[in-house]
This record gives structure tokens, C-alpha cells and sequence, in this order.
């Protein structure tokens, strides 16, 4: 059916996802392509009291808009499709092609939530998180929306601290950014109280924590550690190891770098003796080799 561009409305769901609004990032984009390879709908519509709703492919429709114009005619399929289908198939799209912005993660499967929550999918019971991921994760397609990652972003929603969740949804789960606070540093923050978390995120703010040492930080604060001394042990640590690969740059560069770090995250904490007799054969071994390869580089 020949349909223009501003007859198409947004799913009805597509307003709980980031507050309705598009990635302008995504739609330059799409642009560019509009330009070297023309206008590929591959959408689809139901009609709904007159109304034309797209499941999905809000971004090409928007984009096709503004540079075709809105009055600009598309031929588009016109389908029956229930409620259900209309959320299935926008969580799919945000699960394939915005797995980069938390933001389409975290809102999709609370907006899951409150459909199964209103309508008879949700007989199966919503007692507990637990339950409702399941059932969140049974209705979307558990390819695509596991279990343990429906389970994730149910809990950030509601155990995040706000200030952070408001971070992660704004930022990128990929890229060099160094204020970048992603759904991997989510992970292991979210183990700690809310007010625990802001401090966490106050003195690791700019420092370009990896996803590793966030989990280390969690972990000594979860033993004990006040929040700096957390931090301060985990940057120290990334200094000592940043010392080494400088000292070993030179020499059979990641070679030697790597199993040096092998090494030092083996035995930073117990001593070669206290592994079992197998792990201690490892160990000691690339300890040879490591001595074998620093000979060979200094000649000696």
C-alpha cells in the first residue's frame, strides 16, 4: 500500500524507549546512506482505528523524512499485528541494532514488564524479579533476550543508583571516552548500596576504569576497603603493571607483557605454594619461560 511518510505513526510502545526520542548519531547515518544507496523501507505498518503504527524502523522513517520531505510516498506492506507482535518486534530491533546504548536495553524490558503486567501473558506470575525476568525473557524470545541479561537490566532499573542510571542510559557501551559509565561497570556496582555506588562514581569519574578493575574495586570495598582505598589499591596496581610493560617494551613486546601479567594477577595475592601441585607446575613454568625470553632480549 502507497502510504506518505508523515501518515506513519511510532508503536505505541516506542515512547517508553528513551522517552521516544531517536539517536541523532544513527540518523546521520542513515542519511548518508540515503544518499549513496537510495531509500530501503523494509519496514511494515498495522492500521489501527486509521491510524498507520510501524513496529519498528523509526530511525529509517525519520531519516527517509527529513530528506526526502515528509510528504514523500513509500509502498509498504499493511499487516494484522497484535499488540503482542508490536512489542516483540521492537525489542528485537533495540536487542539487534542498539545493543551499543544501554538506554534501548534498560527501557525495553521494563516496558516488557508493565505490557506483561497489564495483559494475560503475564498469568504466569510476576511475584519476584526473578519470576518476571523469566517471563519477561519467555515472551521477547530467550535468544535475544536471555535470562541472565533480562535479569541484568531489571536490576540496574531498580537498584541502580539514579545519578548512574541516568549515566548509562545517556552513554555508549562502547568507545574510549573516559567519562563512559557502561552496562559492564553496571554490573558490578550495582552489588553495592546506592549511596555506596555515587562514591564509587565520584572518585572514578575521568580515570578510565576498565570493566575489570570496577569489579576489583566492588570487591575489596565488599571486603572491607573504604571507597578510596579501593580505588587507590586498583590504581595502583594498573601503575606497577603499566612500570613493567614499559620496562619490557623494548624486548618480544606482548609475549613477555602478557605472561607478566598472567604472573602477577596469579601470585599478587598467594604465594606460588599455596596453589594446588597442578597450578604450581603451571606457574613455575612460565616463570622458565619468561626468564628464557628476558635472557634471550638482553643478550645474556
Amino acid at each position: 500500500m502507497k502510504i506518505a511518510l508523515k501518515d506513519l505513526h511510532p508503536n505505541p510502545h516506542k515512547k517508553e524507549i528513551n522517552g521516544g526520542k531517536l539517536n541523532p548519531e544513527k540518523l546521520e547515518k542513515l542519511k548518508e546512506s540515503i544518499d549513496k544507496d537510495g531509500f530501503w523501507a523494509g519496514i511494515q505498518c498495522r492500521e489501527v482505528n486509521g491510524e498507520y503504527q510501524i513496529p519498528f524502523g523509526h530511525h529509517r522513517v525519520e531519516a527517509a523524512k527529513q530528506h526526502f520531505g515528509k510528504d514523500y510516498v513509500i509502498d509498504i506492506p499493511v499487516l494484522k499485528l497484535s499488540d503482542e507482535q508490536m512489542v516483540r518486534m521492537l525489542a528485537n530491533e533495540n536487542s539487534m541494532q542498539n545493543e551499543e546504548y544501554a538506554i534501548y536495553q534498560v527501557d525495553t524490558v521494563v516496558m516488557t514488564g508493565k505490557f506483561l503486567q497489564l495483559t494475560t501473558a503475564s498469568s504466569s506470575g510476576h511475584g519476584s524479579q526473578k519470576d518476571s525476568s523469566r517471563a519477561i525473557s519467555k515472551f521477547l524470545g530467550e535468544k535475544n533476550w536471555s535470562h541472565d541479561k533480562v535479569s541484568q537490566y531489571l536490576r540496574m532499573h531498580e537498584q541502580l543508583n539514579p545519578e548512574l542510571l541516568k549515566d548509562l542510559k545517556n552513554a555508549p557501551n562502547v568507545g574510549n571516552d573516559k567519562n563512559n559509565f557502561t552496562v559492564s561497570h553496571a554490573r558490578s556496582i550495582v552489588r553495592l548500596e546506592p549511596k555506596e555506588q555515587a562514591e564509587v562514581y565520584k572518585e572514578i569519574k575521568g580515570k578510565d576504569i576498565t570493566h575489570r578493575e570496577m569489579h576489583d574495586i566492588v570487591t575489596e570495598i565488599e571486603n572491607g576497603s573504604s571507597v578510596k582505598e579501593a580505588v587507590r589499591k586498583i590504581e595502583k596496581n594498573r601503575d606497577g603493571k603499566e612500570t613493567i610493560r614499559k620496562a619490557l617494551s623494548p624486548f618480544e613486546g606482548q609475549k613477555i607483557v602478557l605472561m607478566c601479567d598472567s604472573l602477577i594477577k596469579s601470585v599478587k595475592t598467594n604465594p606460588i605454594s599455596s596453589y594446588p601441585e597442578k597450578g604450581q607446575v603451571i606457574l613455575r613454568k612460565m616463570y622458565s619461560q619468561l626468564v628464557e625470553l628476558l635472557t634471550k632480549e638482553l643478550g645474556g
